[in-house]
């Protein structure tokens, strides 16, 4: 069956109406489809469903997937009459009496059987989930593996199990969990055999070679392990000064750069000093000068190896001494070093010892294994019944929003890959698609001459748990900047904070585009006329200041002179006539007085004429011109017949506004024809830009493959973006 194609937006697409149509989607070639693939996360959808659509797990749906599960439904109904968005259960007379429908119809039957409801008919979605969560709580719903709560009521055998998975890390469970398969079983009675020989080894004869100190040989060998390079540095600068004594100078550590007063840097420089002070022949005398940074772990070493084993009694350490105490610990450690793994995982020995000879718990392990293949089994069909109502229920919408993507196009309905609307700036933005990759996204977007806005959503601010993109399709950017918060509506109603966090910028409509050059003469202007005004402002404060400091340096002269005349007057009062003073200098020529404003008032008066002449005569010219061009105008529409033959009032009426109505249309046309020139290729420009907005693109940038170009339509871009209507108006 072939399936129709029928224009929707603007393409030719192919129709999934209904469930009839699934069959064509089977011959349908790929390069017809809107979509072939699609990441998993970014669809809205029953978790299980999407997982059971991607068979090969790889978290995305290919079309060849689809169709797999449309073959499989489509083999296991009589018809498509059970197919529909949302249906939730299943008449048993709907499936197949033979093949794979028989199959799922005695699977389902078994189910309706666990459920308590063994002679129905139908069975629902509900019915089948509460079984599966039933079977998986049993701890065997995988084949060949047991898990601890499968031996809830068999506390030794529980005990067991739990003993096996912390021992051999167990092996992992289809349901995220951990469980026993018989081979951890088996390698934990060998572990647990083998660490049970291992421990009873230091026994009879052979414990005084492995356990010289009884309990404290562990310590003891510890202990020594703490000295032992420390000790081997300290012989080698022995033979050094022995070799030559002015070695010994060598044998210090560098002070310079450290800071005694500071506790860490001390304590570092002394653990890197010698132990003492080097001798020739090598004996360190533990109770004599030792260096205090490491004289904590010389005596734990006297206390617990030396002594013990009656060592160094005079208190000198040296390399024969040393090597005694390495030799009489020797066994201890090759003991050590062929310890299995560690069977006990905090128990006591006597219950290794107990789960690994018990037979009989085995083999109880063993039965719970041989049944863990029938209910595991149980369970696949349970699961199967559940893919098949998952189905039934969401494989048509799914593959209608691959092949036609009607949702899209339709202002009452949510795509699949819809995440919800966007509240900011007083509008709805009604599309958006999630973004795993906000590179690819922003990438592949440039293609598409929309603008987007890249949002970051999540329940707490600051934490975002989602990125969408949304695109502004109608009216103007506004306000919308980086950084401005919002709300964001999800699928299923939940509020949750927003937060754009980037832009792409394209016009979005007509009008922007062509009040853009306004605006930004707008904003030109108004910083032009802002820098004006501060620069007039700091000009004022600059002359203000000027003025007031004028002022004070004139009455202080004042004040001065009038100080030193009286001075001078008061001197020739008191003093003698004196020899006539010689005659004064000239008088140096006046300087030419600072008219101001008030003085070169005249010659601005005289240049403003001159300005006013010109425009006034310019004005004039234009003036005559126009009434020129109206007279004409008037004219012209006076002499038509039909105007003509009109007599009377009529007639009086027409020739009196026929002149001022001719003003007008010469005044509107030489207005109007500049602006054209300018909005007529800006708007046709934009108006294909826009017509060039490509959904598919916003899709792409997530991570879909699409076939064909989503070209918005002027209804999508009105009702993606929008202004709510305000009540009552």
């Amino acid at each position: 069956m072939s399936l129709s194609f029928r224009r929707i937006g603007r393409s030719e697409l192919p129709v999934v109406d209904g469930a009839s149509d699934l069959a064509g989607v089977l011959d349908l070639e790929d390069a017809l489809w809107v979509a072939t693939a699609a990441p998993v996360d970014t669809l809205r959808g029953d978790p299980v469903f999407l997982a059971a659509l991607d068979s090969d797990k790889d978290g995305r749906i290919r079309s060849d997937e689809l169709r797999t599960a449309i073959a499989w439904l489509l083999d296991a109904l009589t018809g498509t009459s059970a197919i529909g968005d949302g249906v939730s259960e299943l008449s048993l007379s709907a499936l197949q009496a033979d093949g794979e429908g028989a199959r799922l119809r005695a699977a389902a039957q078994h189910a309706l059987r666990l459920a308590g409801a063994g002679d129905a008919t139908r069975i629902s979605l509900s019915q089948v989930r509460k079984v599966r969560q039933e079977e998986e709580a049993k701890g065997l719903s995988a084949a060949g593996l047991v898990q601890v709560e499968a031996a809830a009521e068999d506390e030794a055998l529980a005990a067991l199990l739990a003993h096996v998975i912390e021992t051999t890390g167990g092996s992992a469970h289809p349901s995220g969990g951990v469980a026993v398969s018989g081979a951890d079983l088996d390698r934990f009675v060998a572990e647990a055999k083998a660490w049970l020989a291992w421990s009873d080894r230091p026994t009879g004869d052979a414990a005084a070679a492995l356990l010289p100190l009884g309990d404290g040989t562990g310590a003891a060998a510890a202990a020594l392990d703490a000295v032992r390079e420390k000790l081997e540095q300290y012989w080698l600068l022995c033979d050094a000064v022995a070799l030559d004594p002015a070695l010994a100078d060598a044998a210090r550590v560098d002070p310079a750069g450290t800071d005694l007063l500071d506790a860490t840097q001390a304590t570092a420089l002394l653990r890197r000093a010698a132990l003492a002070t080097p001798r020739p022949d090598g004996a360190l005398l533990l109770d004599g000068a030792v260096n205090p940074a490491w004289r904590g772990e010389l005596q734990t070493l006297s206390a617990q190896v030396l002594q013990p084993l009656g060592l160094a009694a005079d208190g000198r350490l040296d390399r024969a001494t040393h090597a005694a105490a390495v030799a009489a610990l020797a066994p201890y450690r090759a003991w050590q070093a062929d310890k299995p793994a560690d069977a006990v995982a905090g128990r006591a020995r006597d219950v290794v010892a107990g789960h690994a000879a018990d037979e009989a718990l085995h083999g109880r392990v063993r039965e719970l294994l041989a049944r863990s293949e029938a209910a595991a089994a149980t369970l696949a069909d349970v699961k199967d019944v559940e893919r098949l109502l998952l189905y039934v229920g969401g494989l048509l919408p799914l593959v209608r929003s691959f092949v036609t993507m009607p949702d899209l196009f339709d202002p009452d309905a949510r795509a699949l890959f819809e995440r919800g609307r966007l509240v900011m700036d007083g509008r709805v933005f009604d599309l958006a698609v999630r973004v795993t990759d906000l590179g690819r996204a922003q990438r592949f977007g440039a293609r598409s001459p929309m603008y987007v806005m890249y949002v970051d959503v999540g329940a707490v601010a600051g934490k975002w748990t989602e990125q969408v993109a949304v695109p502004v399709t109608a009216g103007e950017a506004g306000h919308l900047i980086e950084g401005m918060w919002g709300v964001f509506f999800d699928t299923e109603g939940n509020e949750l904070h927003a937060q754009v966090n980037k832009i792409a910028a394209s016009p979005i409509s007509i009008k922007e585009a062509l009040l853009a050059p306004f605006r930004r003469l707008s904003e030109a202007v108004q910083k032009a006329a802002d820098q004006a005004a501060s620069d007039q402002t700091s000009s004022m404060d600059a002359q203000v200041g000027a003025q007031a400091g004028k002022a004070v340096d004139t009455t202080t002269s004042a004040t001065t002179k009038a100080v030193a005349d009286g001075q001078a007057a008061q001197a020739a009062k008191d003093a003698p006539a004196a020899a006539p003073a010689a005659a004064p200098a000239p008088a140096a020529a006046p300087a030419a007085p600072d008219k101001g404003l008030g003085g070169n008032l005249p010659l601005l008066l005289a240049g403003g004429g001159v300005a006013v002449a010109a425009v006034g005569s310019a004005a004039t010219y234009a003036a005559e011109m126009l009434w020129a061009a109206a007279g004409g105008l008037a004219a012209g529409f006076l002499a038509l017949p039909a105007i003509s033959s009109l007599s009377g009032s009529l007639g009086l009426v027409v020739q009196l506004l026929a002149v001022p109505v001719a003003v007008l249309l010469v005044i509107a046309g030489l207005l109007l024809v500049p602006f054209l020139i300018y909005a007529i290729p800006v708007s046709l420009a934009t108006w294909l830009r826009l017509r060039r907005r490509d959904l598919a693109m916003l899709l792409e940038g997530s991570g879909w493959a699409i076939n064909r170009r989503l070209r918005m339509t002027s209804d999508q871009a009105a009702w993606y973006t929008r202004a709510p209507k305000v009540p009552g108006r």
